[in-house]
């Protein structure tokens, strides 16, 4: 698709209260190296039968303050997550890591500003092309 970005607010990605079951995770054999770092395979399936492939690491720890978020129930850190909304593969690959943060980087590190490359899509039109 490109260069996109969604800007939003919390309350437009608030999940369903319905959807309270908590999704099925399956931590495979697979392997593979992404950025440098060693990476298990999950196959996470929520309520719908509807599966999400995530490539995580246990070498980099998270936090994590959603607890609805699925990647909540990871062992640690995806660097890469598929998804399969009407049959349209998308992959999405983290293409750095830094986990290092010095008091001139703050501000760079967490803007929340678009790149000026990047077209904006609502996270209505977004929600819907991925199936969230």
């Amino acid at each position: 698709m490109g260069d996109k970005a969604v800007k939003t607010i919390s309350d437009e990605m608030k999940i369903d209260e319905l959807e309270t079951e908590d999704p099925e995770i399956k931590i495979t054999r697979e392997k593979k190296t992404i950025l440098g770092y060693n990476c298990k395979k999950a196959i996470i399936t929520d309520a719908d039968g509807n599966e999400m492939g995530y490539w995580f690491t246990e070498e980099i720890q998270t936090i994590s303050t959603d607890k609805s978020a699925v990647t909540s129930k990871l062992p640690r850190l995806a660097l890469e997550y598929s998804v399969d909304p009407d049959g349209l593969i998308m992959t999405f690959t983290a293409t750095s890591v830094d986990q290092k943060l010095d008091s001139k980087s703050k501000t760079k590190k967490f803007s929340f500003d678009i790149p000026e490359e990047y077209e904006e899509m609502t996270y209505e039109y977004f929600s819907s092309f991925v199936g969230m």
